[in-house]
């Protein structure tokens, strides 16, 4: 195990559901159930970086976006066969300037046998931090203001 060793280790956190939100000029975020990444942490006593991919999400136009149905029929599909299917518009990816901006590690304290409630306050303090890290950052890489807001969901 990485972290037993002392490594370090990155994770993405909202996996393959974040995918099906990915959108230009969208920032949506797959957070609030996701507390399997902050145990891990405590139970190593490694600390969090929050960190944002600018840019990631203008790289495709996916068809849910212009077509509803294809949502519920992605939703039912990753609940059935535990896979992401996002179907895109564009083969060739949109021309973006993909910038990855880390922020300032969140030290977390060794903790073998978390509580539940200690897991929720931890995330709670991380999505504030990525939260603040998003808004700090966005007006450098995310030229329309409509465009600057950050959804956890």
């Amino acid at each position: 195990n990485a972290l037993e060793q002392g490594l370090s280790i990155a994770l993405v956190p909202g996996g393959a559901t974040e995918g099906l939100y990915a959108s230009p000029g969208k920032h949506i975020l797959v957070l609030k159930k996701r507390k399997g990444f902050i145990k891990l942490a405590m139970e190593h006593g490694a600390d969090l970086v929050p960190s944002y991919s600018f840019g990631e999400t203008d790289c495709y136009n996916q068809l849910s976006d212009a077509w509803p149905p294809v949502k519920r029929f992605q939703a039912k599909f990753q609940r059935v066969l535990g896979l992401s299917l996002p179907l895109v518009t564009n083969l060739i990816p949109n021309k973006a300037k993909v910038t990855v901006v880390f922020g300032k590690p969140i030290e977390v304290k060794k903790n073998p046998k978390p509580t539940d409630a200690e897991v929720e306050a931890l995330l709670e303090v991380y999505m504030t931090r990525l939260r603040e890290h998003f808004e700090e950052w966005a007006p450098t890489y995310i030229p329309n203001p409509e465009h600057r807001k950050l959804e956890i969901i």
